[in-house]
């Protein structure tokens, strides 16, 4: 029994994982395409 986002001890870890795994990917993403678009930003403004 799976209640929606609630991890629970039935829910397997390669499951678990694989989520974890997206999400860190998801925010790297996130993350790395900011810093790209200040590089840019700070480029454009300041060459």
């Amino acid at each position: 029994m799976n209640q929606g986002a609630k991890v629970t001890l039935l829910d397997s870890p390669l499951e678990v994982m694989k989520e974890a795994s997206s999400l860190l990917l998801a925010m790297k993403t996130t993350f790395l395409l900011q810093q790209q678009r200040c590089l840019l930003l700070h480029d454009f403004f300041f060459f």
